[in-house]
């Protein structure tokens, strides 16, 4: 999905080039990509869907027949819900089971 993931600057970074005034390219690059996020991408796969999330975002499942979706981080969640966003993490696991396909669009941060 999009390009590869920038974790941000570390606590120790300098914000400011003390020689040039400008911001330092980790600084530079984390607040450009408030700006400017991966477009979003549309996710499909045959029932249950697993979709294991790579980047901060969150997913919309919307329309089909979804019968359960369920979150893992640690341990799996049943949500209770049949659509909608969820917010997740890199790492996360959304898994959709359905007997109708929803369309499903993961939206980076």
């Amino acid at each position: 999905m999009g390009s590869p993931v920038f974790t941000g600057p570390t606590f120790d970074a300098p914000i400011v080039d003390t020689k040039t005034g400008r911001l330092t390219r980790p600084w530079f690059l984390a607040l450009q990509s408030l700006w400017n996020p991966d477009p979003e991408v549309t996710v499909s796969g045959a029932s249950p869907f697993a979709f294991t999330v790579n980047q901060p975002g969150a997913l919309l499942v919307s329309g089909g027949t979804v019968s359960s979706i369920t979150f893992k981080r640690t341990t799996t969640t049943a949500l209770g819900i049949t659509s909608g966003f969820i917010p997740c993490s890199t790492g996360d696991v959304i898994t959709v089971t359905y007997s109708a396909a929803p369309t499903m669009v993961f939206f980076p941060r």
